[in-house]
């Protein structure tokens, strides 16, 4: 037995080992009025982002805010010198916040996750062990049938649709993917809400054959979801004429 235990602690410290050399990693958390939930997003990485990589950032980016979000990511942020925050005196829309992220990252790589309480430890350290540090990663659920039906078709119709128009072959594109930033420079200013992570994952991956592709045993908060609004569908049809406009 305790030689089991031995065993068990060895194998554990190598794959610490393994997992956490040369794996820099900017995390990017656009919040608006997540004050339930913020807390217990950010904690979680920092309990399991020590273990599994060298170095590592996590950027919250207020977006207006009008409930005590902001204070506590402050709060979060005189605790823990990883933390920075990025403030929008309005609220500017995901799309704008989520390119904050990518935009001021400090390391090569960088991971959007979502503050309203989806990501799950066991999810997220699925996520980071997978990761080389050197490829981008694209997760996506093996379980998308356990989505609100509303949310799960209209996911499969925007990934369709969004895969026949830019002759892509992607799987999901509004995970918790892992960026390769060095072609970050390409990304214009553009709001196409929450399209806009398509836009980043077209202009920044690379093909499949060359990038991570990672299924994950989701958690869906899909109760109080508002992806189903007529802004939404705009900035997702503005965002379809700009992949023909653009040929991305």
């Amino acid at each position: 037995m305790i030689l089991l235990k031995f065993w068990k602690t060895y194998e554990l410290l190598i794959v610490m080992i393994s997992t956490s050399s040369n794996k820099s990693l900017s995390f990017f958390l656009p919040f608006y009025n997540e004050q339930d939930s913020l807390e217990k997003t950010v904690t979680l990485i920092l309990q399991i982002a020590p273990a599994l990589l060298s170095e590592f950032e996590i950027l919250l980016i207020n977006d207006g805010s009008t409930d005590g979000s902001l204070a506590i990511a402050s709060a979060l942020s005189e605790r823990s010198k990883h933390i920075r925050i990025i403030n929008f005196e309005k609220n500017q829309g995901f799309g704008s916040a989520y390119l904050a992220g990518v935009q001021n990252a400090r390391y090569g790589f960088a991971q959007y996750l979502s503050t309203d309480g989806d990501v799950e430890a066991d999810e997220l350290r699925q996520i980071i062990q997978a990761w080389d540090g050197n490829s981008s990663l694209l997760q996506y659920a093996e379980n998308p049938q356990d989505r609100h039906f509303s949310r799960f078709l209209l996911s499969k119709i925007f990934t369709s649709v969004t895969n026949f128009l830019s002759h892509s072959h992607w799987p999901y594109y509004n995970g918790f993917n892992i960026y390769s930033l060095k072609n970050k420079f390409r990304l214009e200013q553009r709001d196409f809400g929450f399209a806009t992570q398509a836009y980043v994952l077209l202009s920044l991956f690379q093909s499949p054959e060359k990038t991570i592709l990672l299924t994950t045993k989701s958690r869906f908060n899909d109760s109080g979801s508002k992806a189903l609004t007529f802004r939404n569908i705009s900035k997702a049809f503005l965002f379809f004429c700009f992949i023909i406009r653009n040929k991305l």
